[in-house]
């Protein structure tokens, strides 16, 4: 019985083995989905920027040379819900020397031209100096060479931009029909986003896990992501709520967005499979080792009784029959063992003499 519990124990230990190996390449695949989806949704944030680039030019090619700094060009990229992620506040026109020549709008309390790095080309984005902007937290300034004629004033606009902050969550299908299809089956999946400044300060919160205009609690995690700019997908399981989270790099700027998740839901597969495999390996071996105990003792018991019989025989006690309930090779055995005892019993009786005849 030792040799059939050590044997079932060691076929149930490898095939939990390979289980949770099965289980540990569908958690990857997990983090491997979030971080498609966090890599997609920063492709659409960069569209969204490359939209806001060619509207400032387009507006600014076509409005008179007197009023290029005006409110024409904010009344055209200004319209809120115009962007999903960002709102654009104001704009600052400058010279050929970097000097400034027109405003519109307004910018961060405290923004000057000397913020803006030398020979920046067209779409750049800056992380805010500055935390607070008048309409709310100060999210991105965006750099848009015109390339207009020498004669015209303006050679760059900036555009400010403020973020659009929710306590909803971020459902990545809401965006649009062709996003969902770019993101395929997590579209559906609700999360909280968040994007970050290279110090960790968070400059875009959606759903309720991060607070606009303050470092982000997932610091600590994040930060050596943030340091190597490096896409990557962990777990933060500090504190009393664990989160999944996808940390994924925005290209030509020192932001980063980080889409994330509770890990019940995002984990919701392979934990239940987790536990499925624990009760199946559970009920298994019980079952296996129940079957085993059953099997063997019908095995080891008739056995007991024969070879108690065998010895009784071989002791020269024939009286007592070899009834022993078995119906397979013991069975068998048993059957020609109580043929030989009444074959003994029988060679044992004493020969009596034949009665004459008179």
């Amino acid at each position: 019985m030792l040799l059939v519990t050590v044997g079932l124990a060691l076929m149930f230990t490898a095939g939990g083995l390979l289980g949770l190996t099965a289980i540990e390449e569908a958690t990857q695949q997990v983090f491997e989905e979030r971080l498609a989806t966090a890599q997609a949704t920063v492709a659409v944030f960069q569209r969204d920027v490359d939209r806001l680039a060619s509207d400032v030019a387009l507006v600014a090619d076509v409005a008179p040379a007197a009023s290029v700094a005006s409110d024409r060009v904010l009344q055209r990229i200004g319209d809120p819900g115009r962007y999903p992620f960002f709102r654009v506040v104001g704009l600052t026109a400058l010279d050929d020397d970097g000097a400034i020549v027109g405003t519109a709008g307004h910018a961060p309390a405290g923004w000057n031209a000397a913020m803006l790095p030398p020979q920046a080309g067209r779409g750049t984005l800056l992380a805010p100096a500055l935390p607070t902007a008048a309409d709310g937290v100060a999210f991105f300034d965006i750099i848009v060479p015109l390339g207009l004629a020498s004669e015209s004033p303006v050679a760059t606009f900036v555009g400010h931009t403020v973020s659009s902050n929710q306590d909803s969550p971020f459902q990545p299908s809401g965006l649009s029909d062709p996003v969902a299809l770019e993101l395929g089956r997590d579209a559906t999946e609700p999360y909280n986003l968040e994007i970050l400044a290279a110090d960790g300060t968070t400059l875009l919160a959606v759903g309720d896990s991060g607070q606009a205009g303050t470092i982000s609690h997932h610091l600590g995690e994040l930060r050596a992501a943030l340091a190597s700019r490096e896409s990557a997908a962990l777990v933060d399981d500090r504190g009393t709520s664990h989160h999944v989270m996808a940390a994924v790099p925005i290209p030509g700027s020192p932001l980063f967005l980080v889409l994330e998740q509770p890990v019940d839901v995002a984990l919701a597969l392979p934990n239940r499979l987790r536990e499925q495999l624990a009760l199946l390996i559970g009920l298994g071996f019980t079952t296996a080792l129940f079957v085993a105990w059953v099997t063997t003792r019908r095995v080891v018991k008739p056995t007991a009784e024969l070879t108690a019989a065998a010895s009784r025989m071989a002791d020269g006690d024939l009286s007592e029959p070899i009834d022993v309930a078995a119906y397979d090779e013991v069975g068998t055995l048993a059957t020609t063992l109580e043929l030989m005892r009444l074959s003994l019993i029988h060679i044992s009786e004493p020969t009596r003499p034949p009665l004459l005849s008179r």
